[in-house]
């Protein structure tokens, strides 16, 4: 994978703000993209790079650590999400499992 388009990946998942499984769609993309441009060309960023190489690698680095950010709120949002489901969820079932205690069998006289 090439460097820009992995820039271009990061801009992305960073700038879109809709909705959450999108989001997530796009951070797992870029990840599993980032993995990959780094496990082949791990051995030759030990060579010496040229400036435009460093500068772009610089904007990564920035990039991967406001990625890895935005990974975190959004943990800590859906853990958030999840606690505020299950306490309603609860409420719920204390509500649905109130049933009457006693059970008339008769009928209503008329009259």
């Amino acid at each position: 994978m090439e460097l820009n388009k992995l820039i271009e990946m990061a801009e992305e998942a960073l700038a879109d703000n809709a909705d959450l499984d999108r989001q997530i769609a796009q951070l797992e993309g870029y990840s599993a993209a980032f993995v990959e441009w780094f496990e082949t060309r791990s051995d030759s960023l030990a060579s010496e790079l040229s400036q435009p190489e460093l500068e772009r690698l610089a904007r990564l680095a920035e990039l991967h650590d406001a990625v890895l950010q935005r990974a975190q709120g959004l943990k800590v949002e859906s853990s958030n999400s999840i606690r505020k489901f299950k306490a309603h969820a609860k409420g719920l079932m204390k509500y649905v499992d109130a049933f009457p205690h006693r059970i008339s069998t008769r009928r209503t006289r008329k009259g």
